[in-house]
């Protein structure tokens, strides 16, 4: 199952919980990631949004491990790697930022990727015949949905920016 909607029909609902915890884990670390990396440019007010964002996710992974004990998923019976047969992204790659995007451009790019979880999860509902399966995804969905809405009110603080918003009057120089 990929988030393009390729579902293998072997998936479980340990495989779903495992990529969701796997899905979660990520966007925290990359988050994090990517607020170093607007620190090293000086981008304080984005630096500050992705520590946030980071802070979130990892609330999201607890959110995630909860269901899994709700639901009575051994610890054991996720498999190491078994999140890695679903593929899906609800990371930012750092090629997709620039070093001047404004707060308004992280919500916006966060929001795309929150989007795609959503209709993945929304997508494996719809096409399990499993009811448990069906059961948790409709659940990892409204939590999408959650983090979707949750962006929409941060969003309303960031104004659109300028259409010259990354023009740099001191750009970056290429040291030999």
């Amino acid at each position: 199952m990929t988030a393009g909607g390729n579902i293998r029909p072997e998936c479980s609902v340990d495989d779903l919980l495992a990529y969701a915890e796997t899905m979660e884990r990520a966007a925290a670390e990359r988050y994090a990631e990517l607020a170093d990396v607007m620190m090293v440019h000086n981008n304080r007010e984005v630096a500050e949004l992705f520590r946030r964002m980071a802070e979130i996710e990892w609330l999201h992974v607890n959110n995630v491990i909860e269901l899994s004990r709700e639901l009575a998923t051994p610890a054991d019976a996720v498999q190491p790697g078994a999140g890695d047969r679903l593929r899906g992204a609800e990371v930012p790659d750092p090629e997709t930022m620039h070093y001047l995007h404004t707060p308004h451009h992280a919500l916006k790019l966060a929001q795309q990727y929150e989007q795609s979880a959503l209709e993945f999860y929304r997508q494996l509902a719809e096409s399990s015949k499993d009811r448990e399966l069906r059961a948790a995804a409709l659940r990892l969905a409204a939590e999408e949905e959650a983090h979707l809405c949750e962006l929409d009110c941060w969003l309303a603080r960031y104004p659109e920016p300028e259409p010259d918003w990354d023009r740099d009057f001191d750009p970056p120089s290429a040291v030999d």
